[in-house]
């Protein structure tokens, strides 16, 4: 019979970001969905012969951070503020709290 390893699944706890003065509720990124969504900016981020983005693939991949990242409570304010042009938050913000996220949740700062 062979030898049954087991390996137990970490977790990633909850822990409180606040974003543009308001509090919202995060988990720490996936490794996994880290590296998907940042290779999808990276891809649609390059320039074609006309110098055109993918601004629809950098859509896609910021709403897959939002989604990874974000309580699904959370995820429907942070889209509603995006989209409200009288607040100040965008999408810069999101992407400069990421670090303040992975910080929050581990040992090792990222700077």
């Amino acid at each position: 019979m062979a030898k049954k390893n087991t390996v137990p699944q970490s977790t990633r706890e909850l822990t409180h970001l606040e974003l543009g003065g308001q509090n919202y509720m995060v988990r720490k990124l996936k490794g996994y969905a880290g590296m998907v969504i940042s290779r999808d900016i990276q891809k649609a981020s390059k320039e074609d012969a006309e110098g055109n983005v993918d601004v629809g693939g950098i859509l896609e991949a910021i709403d897959a951070l939002i989604d990874a990242v974000f309580t699904k409570a959370d995820r429907v304010k942070v889209r509603k503020r995006l989209m409200d042009g009288d607040d100040d938050l965008d999408t810069d913000d999101i992407m400069n709290a990421l670090p303040k996220i992975i910080e929050g949740q581990t040992e090792n700062p990222t700077t």
